[in-house]
């Protein structure tokens, strides 16, 4: 079906009406032809036998559906007989009579479309001024329509108020059944209506308390090493351990009990105190592998042995399956010892915006495949995210969290299960077009560290609570300057000073149709510095750079040296280069002992690279430094450039050169990608080199000029893990090198990711949190999720 795609359709009699897309209509097909009937400005429709009623910005309006058909297809009729006419007209050799008579017959059909047109203007018969609504529904006596914060019942026949109630968060779904209007809100809220004079029941807690489980469940709760997450409680019994840790704890809890009997009356219990689907559900499972996926709970014990009534029956293999392997508590029976999950061998972490300080885009992960199932799905979603567009952060995942940057905040959600443990307002942090900038989060240690505008905040990972503060000026008093790069690393913390205005911080439409083209310019610090941390508080070891202007993409930290791309002497300006105004300045790659801040080499940049214009990053990998490049090459392509230098001397071990592969493409990201270190294997899209000899490579059983070649736009950079690379490619998609079908390309799910660094191979899962917003393509699910390799 035609249309501009969106979240909406409503089948009606034999047509069929959807939208919104990201023109704000709603489109009109017919069901058994192609082709389209109609678009027109809409958010939403209902319809009673006889009219339509239509939802847009401004409001409501009614329409005699029957009546509009019958005008539009006579206007129709009319518009293409007058178009035909015209054709005739235009032809040569007519006779003056015949001419005449068309020109007759246009007037009157002129007058045949004037009069159908008012007929369909007619057709309208109310219209009610109501800004703010977002979905409506018809019942028999009344159009039901959610707005922010309310509910209302509009008369059918002249759309005055009948009656309105308020709810709770903005409505955005109805459904009616039963004499029963449900209305959900986005704070998750289910709200009930009925008819009669009945007293609302809010159900939340419950009304009476029980009696034993109540201290073993503070017990529990005690035990547990997070406030938030998921329970499983196994060996149900009547459900009262599962309702006393409903009450004591804010974890989410299952229960499963292998007796039908034992699940009913567990579900009748917790029903009536008003914890039963809301924060509790009891399931029949029998012994054997329990119908849950890996690594979901937080806490696993059992109801029967706590009791006292039986010992727990959960198998070994499935306890370790099924426990969340960072904070995962199993205490099964009172007499015995907790199980505290204690890490998952061979999980990887993304620690720093290219994955590590060292800016491999690999996170070390050897438990990732392509083989991967869906582990968890839903919040965050769009709303609290930065426009895809404008190229935010990459999120970060380490100690069982993933750590998703928002809209100047910052979000902590259990990577196993994808319970939101905490936001943190950080106004003033948000930075955009990150090709062209350093990453400001860094996580390690139970701490993230990230830089605030003139200040670097070190937050606490389990709780999102701001532990200590520091400013810029504790490195580089005077001037103003913001922070810059953040890293927090070997109980170190790192970072630039920058001019106030180098970031972009602004979001705009001018920001996105500038910085997906050519020669955009570089943000640069003024100083690069570092201290080391001794719990939460500056120690010895401080140290301050101050040289020429250093290139923010390039800083790198690696093998207890860090290094950096910077002018031979001081640019002035705003802190934000092109890099043709940067090498006028003689550029250098710069190599520093981590510890002291002592230089240990430095080195030009020659030898090709120098011609760099759109882009220049450097990555490290043991012996070896990386930098890339790009400019504008032969056949109006895009030409990269790769040089490799030995990272204790800087000398230089091989360079390379390769083209894009797509002439006259700019404007999706095709110049600034950056470089993937798998193992020996360097990954400079499109090509493959082996690392420490620049040969060129290719997947398993596919030529060495083997190029890759994304399906879809190139928006967005690669990140890597074992012998996978995940991107966009019009999906979120994983590419294994290691299999014969290399060449080939797996979509993961039918969802838009975002427009830089945003699929993680991390944690022994591969995580996308939600950053397709402000998408205008055809792709109506905007969550977050994960996958897990298929065992």
């Amino acid at each position: 079906f035609g249309g501009a795609g969106g979240t909406f359709a409503v089948l009606l009699e034999d047509e069929l009406f959807a939208g919104t897309g990201n023109d704000g209509t709603l489109t009109a097909n017919p069901v058994q032809s192609p082709g389209r009937l109609a678009t027109f400005k809409g958010n939403a429709l209902a319809a009673s036998p006889r009219y339509s009623f239509l939802l847009d910005e401004t409001g409501v309006r009614a329409i005699d559906r029957q009546a509009y058909r019958r005008a539009s297809a006579n206007a129709q009729r009319a518009a293409q007989r007058i178009e035909s006419l015209k054709a005739e007209l235009k032809k040569t050799g007519l006779s003056r009579e015949r001419r005449t008579g068309l020109q007759r017959q246009l007037g009157q059909l002129g007058e045949t479309l004037d009069a159908a047109k008012q007929a369909r203007a007619a057709t309208e018969q109310w219209r009610i001024s109501v800004p703010r609504r977002h979905t409506i529904i018809a019942l028999a006596n009344c159009v039901a329509v959610g707005g922010d914060g309310l509910i209302e019942a509009r008369s059918l026949v002249d759309g005055t108020v009948q009656w309105t109630a308020k709810v709770d968060g903005t409505a955005r779904g109805l459904a009616f059944a039963g004499g029963r209007l449900l209305v959900s809100t986005d704070t998750g809220m289910l709200h009930c209506f009925s008819t009669g004079a009945a007293a609302g029941k809010t159900i939340s807690k419950t009304a009476g308390q029980a009696t034993l489980p109540v201290g073993l469940a503070k017990r529990l709760a005690k035990a547990a090493r997070t406030t938030r997450g998921w329970a499983l409680v196994t060996d149900v019994v009547d459900g009262r351990l599962c309702g006393a840790l409903a009450e004591q704890t804010q974890l989410s809890i299952i229960g499963v009990s292998g007796d039908a009997g034992k699940v009913a009356a567990a579900r009748e219990r917790l029903a009536k105190r008003g914890l039963y689907g809301s924060r509790v559900s009891v399931h029949l499972a029998g012994g054997g592998a329990l119908p849950f996926t890996d690594y979901f709970a937080n806490l696993i014990v059992s109801e029967a042995a706590w009791l006292g009534q039986a010992p727990d029956r959960l198998a070994k293999d499935e306890l370790e399956r099924l426990l969340q392997p960072h904070n995962g508590v199993a205490w099964l029976e009172p007499d015995s010892s907790p199980r505290l999950a204690s890490g998952l061998a061979g999980a990887g972490e993304w620690t720093h915006q290219y994955g590590n300080p060292a800016n491999t885009s690999n996170s070390g992960d050897a438990l990732v495949h392509s083989d991967l199932v869906l582990q968890w799905f839903g919040g965050p979603g769009a709303a609290p995210m930065v426009d895809r567009h404008l190229r935010a952060p990459a999120p970060l995942a380490a100690e069982g969290k993933l750590i998703i940057p928002g809209e100047n905040l910052v979000i902590a959600v259990d990577a196993y299960n994808g319970t939101e443990l905490w936001r943190l307002p950080l106004p003033g942090s948000q930075r955009y077009s990150m090709p062209y900038d350093a990453g400001y989060m860094s996580v390690n240690g139970g701490r993230l560290f990230v830089a605030v505008a003139d200040e670097a905040r070190l937050i606490n990972l389990a709780s999102g609570e701001v532990e200590r503060t520091f400013p810029v000026s504790e490195f580089v008093p005077g001037e103003p300057r913001h922070w810059g790069h953040a890293v927090l690393a070997d109980r170190r913390i790192f970072g630039t000073a920058q001019r106030t205005t180098a970031s972009r911080t602004k979001p705009s439409r001018d920001l996105v149709s500038a910085d997906y083209n050519n020669n955009q310019a570089m943000v640069t610090g003024t100083h690069l510095f570092s201290a080391r941390l001794d719990g939460g508080r500056l120690g010895q070891g401080k140290w301050t750079h101050e040289g020429g202007t250093i290139l923010n993409p390039t800083i790198t930290l690696s093998g207890g040296r860090v290094f950096f791309v910077e002018t031979t002497k001081p640019v002035s300006g705003s802190g934000r280069h092109s890099l043709d105004a940067l090498r006028k300045a003689s550029l250098q790659i710069v190599c520093l002992d981590a510890e002291t801040g002592g230089g240990l080499w430095a080195r030009s940049v020659d030898n090709g690279l120098e011609q760099s214009r759109n882009i220049l990053f450097l990555a490290a990998s043991g012996d070896y430094l990386i930098a890339t490049g790009s400019q504008l090459g032969a056949g109006n392509d895009t030409e990269y450039r790769v040089h490799c230098f030995s990272v204790k001397s800087g000398r230089e071990l091989w360079s390379a050169s390769h083209l894009k592969g797509v002439p006259g493409a700019f404007t999706h990201g095709e110049q600034v990608h950056h470089p993937v270190i798998l193992g020996d294997r360097l990954i400079a899209e499109p090509a493959i080199y082996r690392l420490a000899t620049g040969r060129r490579l290719g997947p398993l059983d596919i030529p060495l000029n083997w190029n890759l070649k994304r399906p879809g736009h190139s928006c967005g950079t690669l990140t890597g893990a074992g012998d996978c690379l995940f991107f966009r490619a019009a999906n979120p998609t994983v590419l294994d090198l290691s299999k014969s079908a290399a060449g080939r390309f797996q979509a993961l799910a039918p969802t838009r990711p975002g427009c830089w660094i945003n699929i993680l191979p991390a944690q022994g899962l591969v995580l996308i949190p939600e950053a397709s917003s402000g998408c205008v393509c055809h792709f109506s699910l905007q969550t977050s999720m994960a996958f897990r390799p298929r065992r």
